[in-house]
């Protein structure tokens, strides 16, 4: 199928899963893209997604950086267990303002 593959004929989706009839995920990303995933020291992540496929991550990442998302952190803190965690800034005040509202 295109869009697969990379120009090469490396694999580039990894993850193809129907969720409901409408709502489908595709997670694409080369070999390479993976290795420097995995070796990077930070890891910046973005939690907005209502599901999303179990995929196993080796990574020893020191630290990880999130949208303040309560489910999220709960994961980040069970996945990354030697990782030090800190959420966004601006999401954190976004998150206090829609409190106080």
């Amino acid at each position: 199928e295109p869009f697969t593959k990379t120009l090469h004929d490396d694999d580039f989706l990894i993850v193809d899963k129907m969720i409901t009839r409408r709502q489908r995920i595709l997670l694409f990303a080369s070999r390479e893209q993976l290795k420097m995933l995995l070796g990077a020291d930070t890891i910046l992540m973005d939690g907005t997604f209502s599901t999303c496929p179990r995929v196993k991550i080796n990574s020893y990442a020191d630290a990880i950086m999130s949208d303040f998302e309560p489910a999220l952190i709960t994961v980040i803190a069970a996945e990354f267990v030697g990782a030090t965690h800190s959420s966004c800034y601006f999401h954190f005040t976004q998150t206090v303002y829609r409190a106080i509202q």
